[in-house]
């Protein structure tokens, strides 16, 4: 079974506007997310979207583009 999120922010600068997109996550992937976010005083929002940065941050820092699980096979 598949839950679906939507993430939807907005900052105080409205040229700096944050896009509205929805996600599928397996329901035991999103209900660990929910308790760390939970556990770290977070949004779920801001959660998801920490994680997705640290993740992209690190591929760049590495020097690589980043790849789909089908370039790694």
């Amino acid at each position: 079974m598949l839950m679906y999120y939507v993430v939807w922010t907005r900052r105080a600068d409205s040229s700096q506007m944050k896009k509205l997109v929805t996600f599928r996550f397996d329901v035991d992937v999103l209900a660990r997310a929910r308790r760390l976010a939970q556990g770290e005083n977070r949004t779920l929002t801001n959660f998801i979207e920490t994680i997705l940065k640290q993740s992209l941050n690190g591929n760049e820092k590495a020097g690589g583009p980043l790849e789909s699980r089908q370039d790694r096979v």
